[in-house]
């Protein structure tokens, strides 16, 4: 019976870890955040949105309080967030994506992209030429007087100043000099026509966007004139464009990744290791990025976008504690302590406690989310546990060790950094 009892509690661990991991493979991540090279959101169908502290390898499911397509994200301070998405939909944190609530946007329609600077004033663009403005950090919108377009809306920017740039179909451009409050067209507009998906400030003046049909098209005078600086021999469209350090890097369709190192005109491809699409991408820092798009696709870069691999991420549910706020009850009764010694060369002790029998699993990762070694992975009785890990074979570095236990008295998991120093 004993030999019965611990194939049911793994086959339910399996279970558990499985069906989330397959419905994650079937929804699509629309939009990326971090916020430092550790802490991060994701958010795309079905209102999901994902949280990471410890560099994409654990992600838990926060409470978005929607089930409608999230299209786009911003980050006003680190803390507050705002995410935007269809059937006129904005959902809010104060707590850097903890916890999230909807916020009255005035409208129904679709909307594609949100902008909202340090001051608090913001932009949300959608469908059908939707225009929403705030100045509360987003927490109250208003609808403007309207901007005439002849189509949607897919995406608004701004600089660190108080210009600002809308961007949407058939050639749609539209550019403020006041934060919003006034809108003209630009004087002269492309050749022929194209339908834009994304646009940002790079810095002051230079602004980048992206086109349905492949194109990357770039303005160095605040959106007065434009210039096609690439085309895509396929025509298979970019989704962002980042600037990273002092280069560029472009994400697109089939996992299509260019990189500018002269600020957009000439572009070399990367391999990305993927042909999932890819809708979404952030930078931490100059090095530190992340991509992620359709078939719940997430990659990471530690050269600033010249190599990526895939994130073999594990997909973990944080359940509600009595406070209401999203945590574990079961911090009181397990416990992961800090790796000893650390930095470590080449050997360290991981202890660790369990108040009751279950099944534990203790996994080593290195920096771009890549599993290392299973230190645990069995089912053990309540206690205090030692145990021993060793990067003799392994290079110098920053490793993550991340402990799961299910048990009947509850679940716990956390994630702990160390540093190997040969």
């Amino acid at each position: 019976m004993k030999t019965l009892k611990i194939f049911t509690v793994n086959a339910v661990i399996i279970l558990a870890i499985l069906i989330p991991q397959l419905v994650l493979s079937q929804n699509t991540f629309r939009c990326l955040e971090f916020r430092s090279p550790t802490d991060g959101i994701a958010a795309g169908d079905n209102g999901m949105i994902l949280k990471t502290t410890d560099g994409g390898i654990t992600w838990y499911v926060t409470e978005s309080n929607t089930t409608q397509n999230l299209n786009k994200t911003t980050v006003i301070d680190g803390n507050i967030m705002l995410a935007a998405g269809n059937s006129g939909t904005i959902v809010r944190s104060t707590d850097a994506g903890e916890t999230w609530v909807q916020v009255e946007s005035n409208t129904t329609q679709n909307l594609k992209g949100i902008f909202v600077n340090a001051n608090g004033i913001g932009l949300a663009v959608g469908n059908n030429g939707t225009f929403l403005n705030t100045t509360d950090h987003g927490l109250t919108w208003s609808i403007p007087e309207r901007i005439d377009f002849n189509g949607n809306l897919n995406s608004v920017a701004m600089n660190d100043e108080s210009n600002a740039v809308i961007m949407g179909d058939k050639n749609g451009i539209a550019l403020s000099s006041d934060a919003g409050s006034s809108w003209s067209g630009p004087p002269s507009i492309l050749s022929f026509e194209m339908s834009f998906i994304f646009t940002r400030f790079i810095d002051r003046d230079n602004i980048f966007a992206t086109s349905s049909h492949g194109e990357i098209v770039k303005s160095a005078n605040r959106g007065e004139t434009w210039e096609v600086v690439y085309s895509d021999p396929s025509h298979m469209p970019f989704y962002r464009v980042n600037l990273v350090g002092s280069n560029l890097v472009a994400a697109g369709e089939y996992g299509k990744i260019m990189i500018s190192q002269d600020m957009g005109a000439t572009w070399y491809e990367m391999s990305s290791g993927t042909s999932s699409s890819l809708y979404c991408m952030s930078f931490a820092d100059e090095y530190t990025g992340y991509a992620a798009g359709a078939d719940g696709i997430l990659l990471r870069t530690n050269d600033g976008g010249y190599t990526w691999d895939k994130v073999n991420y594990a997909l973990l549910k944080a359940p509600v504690s009595k406070n209401g706020s999203t945590g574990t009850d079961a911090t009181e009764k397990f416990s992961l302590k800090q790796n000893y010694p650390n930095p470590f060369n080449p050997e360290t002790n991981i202890n660790y406690n369990i108040s009751s029998e279950g099944f534990v699993s203790i996994k080593v990762y290195d920096i771009t989310g890549k599993e290392v070694t299973a230190l645990v992975n069995n089912y053990q009785k309540a206690g205090t546990y030692s145990v021993k890990f060793s990067g003799i074979n392994l290079t110098s570095g920053i490793y993550f060790y991340n402990i799961t236990v299910n048990s009947a008295s509850g679940s716990f998991t956390k994630t702990m950094k160390m540093i190997l120093t040969k």
